[in-house]
């Protein structure tokens, strides 16, 4: 019954030799938060912890909020204040005739003093969390981890079964409980292992938090497009560079004339770029249904987010064999796991990816947050021209999960034939080498032969021009391949994608459920 009295819980999955070790495991949740308060929380670094919040929580929450949602927020943030629901838009502020974008259940990023509240009061439960005489801790496991790998270095192994002592019944549920004390030995366990694995990987084991490179610590509105009048010649939009461009409403400029003011046209052509045979399309924002790439649900204001799709063009892939495919696709299910880093990274703001081969050749999607989109595109596309090299080198390798997770698509694919199935399963069963993986890599990519990159939503022309362009040098060693020239229709590429990783999705993202809910953030 005291105010302010909160419920902390941490959920943590363990594996059977991290169950054997339970003990290190709970000194390094520890020692985990006694690093990050070993300096300073920086004000960057809780600015971009705001900037997802209302990323995730609202601009592409699966359900924007309604009415309800909104009256909620008044009564408990009121009305026309700097910080709260209200002003001529009916959500938030009005200021020089420009719309503020305000989060309600966490302080806005610009708001500095709220800002430092929050420092301080992340700092303040951390400094909780890490006194170890508070904290319960509670293990679920099943009868087979407990009495076949209960023992590890340093916790003793269960030996009586649940019937008897020191068994006990809980007295809610009725479910068995073992009580033990944690190892003594289990900090000094955990310091020893972190130490070796500092010296074999020549990285520290635990740092405190880093600011992340594709999370910005202000978001920037969205820019306005217009789309032309039937009156007017011509098939182009209307675009501005930036949200705030111009000091007059920039919907009086584009009455009297554009003209020389700060709005720009976009074609909607398919034009080609540097004289190669790479092409761009800027799919512009449009409520005629243009074609593009399918996002997911979001609200129908303007957004925030980009999309882009790059088709590396060859007619190669619709002469693999069964043996050629599994190879390919080993070559990119060892990307996914050489390019986790940067995954995880991007799916806090709100980015993911998508490969797939198709007739025309390889696909890649991404999607996310437009200020960082071109990055994560640019960091990705290099990773995914040097996985070759990292085969034959010996910096990365095909790993068993890949093999399992290739072995899962083919089995479950409808598309493939009964036949060419059991000649892919039989390839993966007997396994492959690094260097033939990185062979069938290399051979695609010198197959092709120019590529597509097709740009959406609140990407500008001139940001998608230099994507396109930083992507042709990024592939300047291939692309000019005689012999394996295709021109497939854009309806054959921008199929849906399955997006990638699963923890870009905004129900995984750690503490976002206490944010928004896709069902709404008030219950009803």
């Amino acid at each position: 019954d005291q105010s302010g009295f909160q419920i902390l819980r941490m959920e943590i999955g363990l594996s059977l030799d991290g169950f054997a070790n339970r003990s290190a495991v709970i000194a390094a949740v520890f020692e985990s938060i006694r690093t990050v308060l070993s300096r300073p929380l920086p004000t960057a670094l809780i600015e971009q912890y705001l900037c997802a919040a209302l990323l995730h929580g609202y601009l592409l929450a699966p359900r924007p909020p309604d009415c309800i949602t909104l009256a909620v927020d008044s009564i408990r943030y009121g009305l026309s204040s700097k910080y709260g629901v209200g002003g001529t838009s009916g959500v938030g502020l009005q200021s020089n005739q420009q719309s503020i974008t305000n989060w309600y259940l966490m302080p806005s990023p610009d708001d500095k003093v709220g800002v430092e509240n929050m420092k301080r009061i992340v700092t303040e439960t951390l400094t909780i969390m890490a006194d170890e005489r508070g904290p319960l801790v509670s293990i679920r496991a099943s009868a087979k981890a407990i009495f076949g790998y209960s023992k590890g270095l340093v916790d003793k192994a269960v030996l009586t079964g649940p019937l008897l002592p020191p068994w006990t019944r809980e007295a809610v549920t009725g479910a068995r409980v073992y009580t033990e004390k944690r190892a003594a030995a289990a900090g000094g366990l955990f310091r020893s292992l972190a130490f070796v694995t500092a010296k074999v990987d020549g990285e520290a084991a635990l740092t405190p938090p880093y600011l992340n490179p594709l999370l910005p610590t202000s978001l920037r509105p969205p820019r306005p497009v217009v789309e032309r009048s039937r009156g007017w010649a011509g098939e182009s939009v209307l675009y501005l560079d930036s949200a705030l461009a111009g000091e007059d409403d920039a919907s009086l400029k584009l009455v009297d004339s554009y003209a020389g003011s700060n709005w720009r046209e976009m074609s909607r052509a398919l034009a080609p770029v540097d004289g190669s045979g790479w092409k761009l399309l800027q799919v512009p924002p449009s409520k005629t249904g243009t074609l593009g790439i399918a996002l997911p649900v979001r609200p129908p204001e303007p957004g925030v987010e980009g999309a882009v799709v790059l088709q590396l063009l060859s007619s190669l892939p619709s002469t693999f064999t069964s043996r050629q495919l599994t190879l390919a696709n080993l070559w990119l299910l060892s990307y996914d796991d050489a390019i986790v880093d940067i995954a995880e990274s991007g799916a806090l703001a709100g980015c993911a990816y998508e490969w797939s081969f198709n007739r025309a050749g390889l696909r890649l999607c991404f999607r996310g947050l437009s200020q960082s989109l071109p990055s994560y595109v640019r960091r990705l596309c290099r990773r995914l021209v040097a996985q070759h090299a990292n085969l034959l080198s010996g910096k990365a390798e095909v790993a068993e999960s890949a093999y399992q997770r290739a072995m899962n698509e083919v089995t479950r694919s409808p598309k493939i034939g009964p036949l060419q199935k059991k000649q892919m399963v039989d390839v993966l069963t007997r396994g492959v080498s690094n260097e033939d993986v990185a062979d069938q890599a290399l051979t695609f990519l010198k197959a092709t032969n120019g590529a597509y990159v097709i740009s959406q939503g609140d990407l500008t022309p001139s940001e998608s021009l230099q994507l396109s362009s930083d992507l042709r040098q990024v592939f300047r060693g291939y692309g000019d391949a005689k012999g394996f020239e295709c021109e497939p229709a854009l309806r054959d590429i921008l199929y849906r994608p399955f997006w990638k990783p699963r923890e870009s999705s905004p129900c995984l993202l750690p503490g976002l459920s206490l944010l928004a809910d896709t069902c709404g953030r008030v219950p009803r």
